[in-house]
C-alpha cells in the first residue's frame, strides 16, 4: 500500500511541480490507498480552496487599505476626529465636516434646469463660440451645459468648445448664473470665421 502512495506522489511530481503543503494535505485526506486520479482530484480541490482564500484575503487587504486611506484623508482635512474610550476608538464629525456634508447633500439634491429652451432660428453672420472650464467636482453641471449646448444646436469642436450661428436664449444665460457657472463659461462672437467655417 505504501508503494502505491509513493508511486502516486512521484507520478504527480513528474507531471508538474506541486506545492509541498498541498501534496501533503492531499495524501492525508485521500488516504494511503488513493489512486493517482483521486490524488489529482484532492490536490485540485486544495489548490482551488487556497486560491479562493488568497483572493478573499487580498480583497480584505485592499478594503482595509482603502478604509484606512479614507479615514486618514478625512482626519487630515479636518472633517472628522477620533477619540479612545474604554480601549475602543470612536469617530465623530467636526464642525468643518458638517459644513462639507451640507455642501455634498445640496449638490446631490440640486435639481438642474431642464434643457428644453425655446430655440428661435435666427440668421447670424457672426459665429458664436462657447468655451468653458468647469471643475471636476461640478461634473453634473458640466454635463448639463454640454447637453444644453447640443440641444440649442451648437456643434462641438472640443469637449469644452462649442460653436454655432444662433442667439442664446435669455433663460439659458440666466440658468448659467443661477448655477454659479458664469465664472467658468466664456461666450465670444466673431465676425471672421477662418478655419472654423467647416464646422457650421
Amino acid at each position: 500500500m505504501k508503494g502505491k502512495v509513493i508511486l502516486s506522489v512521484l507520478e504527480k511530481l513528474a507531471e508538474a511541480a506541486t506545492e509541498g503543503s498541498a501534496l501533503f494535505e492531499a495524501i492525508l485526506t485521500a488516504g494511503y490507498g488513493a489512486s493517482m486520479g483521486k490524488l489529482d482530484y484532492k490536490i485540485s480541490l486544495i489548490k482551488m480552496e487556497r486560491s479562493k482564500k488568497r483572493a478573499q484575503a487580498e480583497l480584505e487587504w485592499r478594503s482595509r487599505r482603502t478604509y484606512n486611506s479614507l479615514l486618514y484623508k478625512l482626519k487630515r482635512d479636518g472633517f472628522m476626529e477620533s477619540n479612545n474610550k474604554n480601549g475602543k476608538k470612536f469617530f465623530s464629525i467636526t464642525p468643518r465636516g458638517k459644513k462639507k456634508l451640507d455642501i455634498l447633500l445640496l449638490r446631490k439634491t440640486q435639481v438642474l434646469p431642464r434643457i428644453n429652451y425655446n430655440v428661435v432660428p435666427e440668421e447670424k453672420n457672426n459665429l458664436l463660440i462657447v468655451a468653458f472650464d468647469i471643475p471636476e467636482k461640478e461634473r453634473r453641471k458640466r454635463d448639463w451645459l454640454r447637453s444644453s449646448l447640443r440641444h440649442l444646436g451648437l456643434k462641438m469642436i472640443q469637449k469644452s468648445v462649442w460653436i454655432g450661428k444662433i442667439k442664446l436664449p435669455d433663460d439659458f444665460i440666466k440658468d448659467i448664473g443661477v448655477l454659479n457657472l458664469a465664472q467658468f463659461v466664456h461666450i465670444f462672437e466673431v465676425g471672421k470665421e477662418g478655419s472654423l467655417r467647416d464646422f457650421v
